[in-house]
């Protein structure tokens, strides 16, 4: 029935139920505009007795992605490592770090080896716990 309605908006790439959180969905959508839309519109929404929490993204257009909210003693090979699980490939994380004290600014950007690695990892890294922080990804 959900997969139906937000179908409908438009061309989705992945649909995945958060067992986890009670009525909420990640939707990927091929294209921002479609993916505003259903957001503004599904939000919230009565869905079987609850309110759906529609969580909606658009495909990276790159393989390259923004990780933010990184504690200053995550480094690159830790990023790496956790991303490159969570695709099943090669990842390349480069941190912003200071010049002077070399610690991470708290962000960096994932390199992935195509664009569907890196919708997975949007998908499913995003809110991801690492260490004592919820690393936020987006498009970079």
């Amino acid at each position: 029935m959900v997969h139906d309605i937000v179908k409908s908006f438009g061309e989705i790439q992945t649909f995945e139920w958060q067992h986890q959180k009670k009525y909420t969905c990640e939707v990927v959508y091929e294209d921002v505009q479609v993916a505003r839309e259903a957001q503004r519109k599904l939000d919230g929404s009565k869905v079987a007795g609850g309110k759906l929490k529609a969580v909606l993204r658009a495909r990276p257009t790159t393989a390259q992605l923004l990780a933010g909210n990184l504690n200053s003693s995550v480094d690159e090979a830790m990023l790496e490592r956790a991303f490159g699980n969570l695709v099943g490939s090669k990842v390349k994380a480069t941190l912003k770090r200071d010049t002077y004290t070399f610690s991470c600014f708290g962000y960096g950007f994932l390199r992935f080896q195509s664009v569907k690695a890196a919708s997975i990892a949007l998908l499913r890294g995003n809110r991801m716990q690492f260490g004592n922080a919820v690393v936020r990804v987006g498009q970079a």
